[in-house]
């Protein structure tokens, strides 16, 4: 009983606002070798993540550098090390996959080659192939019909990239055109990576997933936890695998399926629900962000295809309308942006925090020259008594404001959702049509969940987004 008091209460030393839920401390406590965490939008799960390497190390003695820690990005990172050290902890080991892989292939004194990300010279692998291989330019003719060279290299990249982040064998490829161009890309892409001594991200993956397998290298990790469970790729799923069977740590995963928004960079959600054949699964639900009508309308509309895990998420939060819905004109749309931001209410009478939400990077363009919004800095702004800051939907994901605005609610190839899909990439690989359709619709719902408040959605009166009527039906 004393145990689960001074649980509950981990945190409270520097924030007397976290109190940890039942769920959230039997996670803490739970010894199974493999832990998936199902957690809801706003519902602490760095907190719990933050909560366990405390635990550990206060309560049953592990050391710091025998916890491992891994999120997706060096954002990410620093708010976990940034937490850490609040509460006078530090981790042995907080580290993206790819500082990882590189730790692994540096400790078994391997040469690191120079990093790059790989599409500029995949770019120029392409090149000299369209003018050196006829076969091979003709095939790109064939396939490619109507794309000028940048945009045949922008589809082969993504083709490329795809089938390499997932394991995917090129002789798994039905249609042989495409078969031979990835091949040749891959053997030229290889050449010049190699003649440079350059590797990308991917192959630090590849790489350190292979010495650990060849070499056997004992590490002394006891226990490793994993952020956003829900964005991993295959061949980061086969570097955890045989970490594992290196180490035989316990596995601590924390993740989200109707928050996965990355399938076309690699991510493969697959691997998330997978693990709930294999792992003692908890789920977080009470939620401290969302007002309970907000969390009713956005869990209803993610919900809306079969696929996703079924949740019931709380809050101890009301608000009646949290969506508020603004028409503009192309004529009037600035316009419709300044009367939307003046009627969002001041919480607190404090400085308010307001994203502007973009599907693409493309829509803060109309921002500039807006009358009394003045440009702070690189995509942040000064409105009234509100900072505005800009953001991609892709680039906003594990962050929260006051209050959102969603910009663009329009239907079309630059819309919300985004008609724009790779056709190449759909006739090469089966099935990605419907890892877009079912991305863009969770990317609306983490669109929507950024917000501690309202969410105001900007609508054009002609050509608006499919989704804005979906929503109305939800929530009438």
């Amino acid at each position: 009983m004393r145990e689960n008091y001074e649980i509950k209460n981990l945190l409270k030393s520097k924030d007397v606002n976290i109190e940890l839920d039942y769920t959230q401390c039997e996670i803490i406590k739970d010894e199974n070798s493999k832990v998936l965490v199902i957690a809801g939008a706003g519902s602490g799960k760095t907190t719990t993540l933050l909560a366990k390497v405390i635990y550990l190390i206060k309560y049953l003695g592990v050391k710091e550098n025998e916890i491992l820690v891994i999120a997706f990005t060096n954002a990410a990172v620093n708010e976990i090390k940034m937490r850490l050290q609040k509460y006078n902890f530090s981790c042995g080991k907080v580290l993206t996959f790819h500082k990882l892989a590189i730790e692994i292939i540096n400790s078994c004194g391997k040469n690191l080659n120079y990093i790059v990300d790989g599409k500029e010279e995949f770019g120029k692998s392409v090149e000299k192939l369209l003018n050196s291989d006829k076969l091979f330019k003709k095939y790109v003719h064939k396939i490619f019909q109507n794309c000028s060279n940048s945009q045949v290299i922008d589809n082969l990249y993504t083709i490329f990239h795809y089938i390499k982040s997932n394991g995917i064998l090129f002789s798994t490829i039905n249609n042989l055109m495409m078969r031979y161009l990835i091949e040749k890309c891959n053997n030229a892409y290889r050449q010049v990576m190699s003649d440079n001594n350059y590797c990308d991200y991917d192959d630090l993956i590849i790489t350190s997933t292979l010495i650990l397998n060849r070499e056997r290298k004992q590490l002394n990790y006891k226990y490793i936890l994993i952020d956003e469970y829900q964005d991993i790729s295959r061949i980061r799923y086969y570097l955890i695998k045989v970490l594992l069977q290196n180490t035989h740590a316990k596995l601590l995963m924390v993740g989200d399926d109707w928050q996965s928004i990355y399938g076309f960079s690699g991510s493969d959600i697959n691997l998330f629900y997978d693990e709930i054949k294999e792992s003692k699964v908890y789920y977080l639900t009470n939620t401290y962000r969302n007002s309970q009508e907000l969390l009713n309308f956005s869990s209803s509309f993610i919900q809306k295809n079969s696929n996703h895990l079924k949740k019931k998420l709380l809050s101890k939060k009301n608000l009646v309308n949290p969506i508020k819905y603004y028409y503009y004109f192309s004529f009037t749309k600035k316009r419709c942006l300044i009367k939307m931001l003046n009627n969002i209410p001041n919480i607190d009478n404090r400085m308010q925090t307001i994203f502007l939400l973009g599907r693409f990077k493309r829509d803060e363009q109309f921002i500039s020259g807006i009358n009394n919004i003045k440009k702070i800095d690189n995509h942040r702004y000064m409105y009234k008594k509100a900072v505005l800051e800009f953001y991609t939907i892709h680039a906003v994901k594990g962050l929260s404001a006051d209050h959102v605005v969603i910009l663009n609610m329009v239907s079309g190839e630059y819309g919300f959702p985004s008609n724009k899909k790779n056709y190449f990439l759909s006739k090469t690989i089966t099935n990605t049509n419907k890892i877009h359709d079912l991305e863009e619709r969770r990317l609306f719902y983490v669109a929507l969940t950024r917000t501690r408040n309202y969410v105001y959605l900007m609508i054009p009166y002609i050509n608006h987004s499919s989704y804005v009527e979906e929503i109305k039906r939800i929530s009438s």
